[in-house]
């Protein structure tokens, strides 16, 4: 045996090791506290409304409810029969996510080694890996890591058809990149991607390539996708007039810059910028302003590499020279289309989530950035990135990131005597009355009621609007007098005070404790003797 060929062997089983252990790196950061939290709001109504059992939907219903809200059902057909064999436990909920989220890092290692060197899928796939915002929505009981998995996998059949230009792998990426497009209207600018850079790599391609097969791939996943995106915004339509769907905005750019910071570790939890500490957030901007001039450096020495014709992989296609070209449309296009569309026709833009399937082009392009580097300051810079970011991810593990609804329910549940109901303040204008409703409905607090406050609803969502009209049938809307129980358990939030509600459950009710936990509680009065 050569050297050569022994050192290549060598080489191999290093990668091997490296890819292993940055893929356990990556599941055992997303198991981690899997359970912890209670749910968040999106992630109650993946668990009310994906369960036929608890949302008195069939399963037609459910599609239907699902496009009513604007989102595609794909995820939510899946979670549907995934709660049917694991329940809808915090864990069990999350845990697909998690399976996504392990598979992506894979992903960003094979395309990171197809466009550039196993050196720098290595360090890309350990960046995704580490990353605060993948971890966050990797537990997250949402699309959201899906979608950037299967984003993953059409980019990566994509360049596959591209490669070996047969029948069968453009079949394959287009039924790849339609079911990704079914998961989520924002995967939707990665199909305009991929058919900018054929267009602008074309003579790259000319003579290797079909144009009658990629044009009828193209086609084949519009014409089928297209009814279904009708689908899906209609419903938002009043009186012919387009509307923004759920928090969409205009963008800005500190909205830009936000998307960034994320990626440095800066999340957004229900439009609470999480960061604690002062200090720990400036480090956060900071460390997301480096990491954005490392993808710059990345973006030129991708395009300084395609120039000066550096070998490629050993791909037959030599993606090399397009390198820079394919990552920069993919992360600059889902960006500019819907900024571009929110301010000459609607508000498309959504929340920061709403465009992560772009962070594996961010940690590939951050990645060949550093490997620009001579090998004294790329260690330096791997050394540096990975302090930041296990600083991030410890304080991420350690704060507390919701409510906790599922302790003070479970007290609830194991005290309650049968002459008593569980109660939520109904028809009050402020939203945290309604997720206390949710809360109470996803841990199965037994007897629920509503308190009529006297106060007309103001209903900000559809989901809202949905719940309120098939509960309010059941649930009636007690008033204060009205009550006619031995006891009334009332769950409110520490930031929400009904003075008016409990001094006229006080009226006709002892008050006999109070519990407190995490941000939740419950008053528990019972009926006057």
């Amino acid at each position: 045996m050569t050297y050569t060929a022994i050192r290549g062997k060598l080489i191999s089983k290093k990668s091997t090791i490296i890819l292993s252990s940055v893929l356990l790196l990556g599941l055992l950061s997303r198991l981690y506290h899997l359970g912890k939290d209670s749910p968040y709001r999106d992630e109650i109504f993946t668990a009310l409304f994906t369960s036929d059992s608890v949302s008195n939907y069939d399963l037609g219903g459910l599609i239907t409810y699902w496009f009513s809200q604007g989102h595609f059902p794909t995820y939510f057909l899946m979670m549907h029969y995934w709660i049917k064999l694991f329940g809808r436990g915090e864990f069990a909920l999350r845990l697909p996510s998690v399976i996504f989220g392990v598979f992506s890092i894979y992903l960003v290692f094979l395309l990171g080694k197809r466009l550039f060197d196993r050196k720098t899928s290595l360090l890309a796939s350990y960046l995704f890996a580490a990353s605060t915002a993948s971890i966050y929505y990797s537990q997250y009981a949402r699309p959201y890591s899906m979608v950037v998995c299967f984003v993953l996998l059409s980019f990566l059949s994509f360049l596959r058809a591209l490669e070996r230009n047969t029948p069968y792998s453009w079949v394959w990426y287009a039924a790849i990149t339609l079911f990704t497009l079914l998961l989520s209207a924002s995967a939707l600018p990665i199909l305009i991607c991929q058919a900018f850079f054929l267009a602008i790599a074309w003579p790259h391609y000319r003579g290797r390539v079909s144009l009658k097969s990629a044009v009828a791939a193209f086609s084949l996943i519009t014409i089928t996708y297209l009814p279904f995106l009708l689908k899906v915004f209609l419903p938002n339509i009043d009186s012919g007039k387009a509307r923004p769907l759920g928090a969409l905005i205009k963008p800005s750019l500190g909205t830009l810059v936000n998307i960034f910071n994320m990626f440095g570790g800066q999340l957004r939890i229900d439009n609470v910028t999480y960061a604690p500490d002062y200090g720990l957030s400036l480090l956060k901007g900071i460390f997301g302003a480096v990491l954005f001039l490392l993808c710059l450096l990345g973006v030129f020495s991708a395009f300084k590499a395609g120039k000066k014709g550096e070998p490629g992989p050993a791909a037959s296609t030599d993606l090399l020279p397009l390198s820079g070209l394919f990552l920069s449309l993919w992360l600059i296009i889902p960006l500019a289309l819907p900024f571009i569309f929110s301010y000459l026709v609607v508000p498309v833009f959504g929340p920061e989530r709403y465009v992560l399937c772009i962070s594996p082009a961010y940690y590939l392009l951050i990645s060949r950035g550093i490997m620009h580097f001579r090998k004294k300051t790329r260690i330096l810079a791997f050394i540096c990135i990975s302090i930041a970011g296990l600083l991030f991810l410890g304080e991420y593990y350690r704060v507390e990131k919701e409510l906790d609804w599922r302790q003070i329910c479970s007290y609830i549940k194991n005290n309650i005597k049968s002459d008593e109901k569980s109660a939520f303040i109904m028809n009050n204008f402020r939203p945290i009355s309604f997720k206390e409703h949710v809360m109470l409905t996803y841990y199965s607090a037994p007897f629920i009621i509503g308190i009529k406050t006297g106060e007309p609803p103001l209903i900000t969502t559809k989901e809202e609007r949905d719940i309120y009209e098939r509960e309010v049938e059941s649930l009636k809307g007690h008033s204060v007098e009205e009550l006619n129980y031995g006891g009334i358990w009332l769950l409110t939030s520490t930031f929400t005070d009904y003075p008016q509600v409990i001094r006229k459950l006080k009226d006709r009710y002892d008050l006999i404790e109070r519990i407190d936990i995490r941000g939740a509680t419950a008053y528990h009065f019972r009926i006057k003797e």
